[in-house]
């Protein structure tokens, strides 16, 4: 087993200003809620490989492309 190098903080928290209106986005309802504009793209905190386990449980891992903006997670294959 590969242990993980640790830190004096052990969990991974984003700086406060990546995500300021995120309580008001949570109240606020919007007309336009499911709508997004290629032109608002928000800017990328993590973006790096992930090598994860097959879902088949056929212990084959897979490379998967991921990026990180701070609210969602998108990966790629």
């Amino acid at each position: 087993m590969i242990q993980a190098p640790q830190s004096e903080r052990s969990s991974f928290s984003l700086p406060a200003h990546l995500y300021p209106d995120e309580v008001l986005d949570d109240l606020t309802i919007s007309p336009y809620a499911s709508y997004t504009s290629l032109s608002e793209c928000p800017p990328t905190v993590l973006s790096s490989w992930l090598d994860k386990l097959s879902p088949q449980g056929n212990y084959v891992f897979q490379r998967r492309f991921v990026r990180f903006d701070g609210k969602n997670l998108m990966y790629f294959t």
